[in-house]
């Protein structure tokens, strides 16, 4: 028995920009490489799962990331609201459990 998704969320089109200049990668100038950095910095888990998937996308992303992944990282802003989600629910079972 197979499972068909009628409502998939469809590519982003950052994604899918980002897609298009990862495959031009070396070849791009400066202005296409701020482009590439801050799409690289607002990519979703699952963006990044699906450019990893794809070996050319994958070794272009690094590639990327080594040369340039000290001008273009997540902002701590974005960090620290995406991970104290978790920290507050941790905490709070901690404390539920041991109280």
């Amino acid at each position: 028995m197979s499972t068909s998704f009628n409502r998939l969320r469809p590519v982003s089109n950052s994604f899918m920009e980002l897609e298009a200049l990862l495959a031009r990668y070396p070849g791009v100038n400066t202005q296409e490489i701020a482009e590439i950095g801050g799409l690289v910095a607002h990519l979703s888990l699952i963006e990044e799962a699906i450019l990893s998937s794809s070996k050319d996308h994958a070794e272009k992303l690094h590639n990327f990331r080594r040369e340039h992944g000290d001008s273009y990282r997540v902002p701590t802003k974005e960090l620290v609201a995406v991970l104290s989600f978790p920290i507050l629910i941790a905490v709070a079972l901690l404390w539920w459990a041991f109280a």
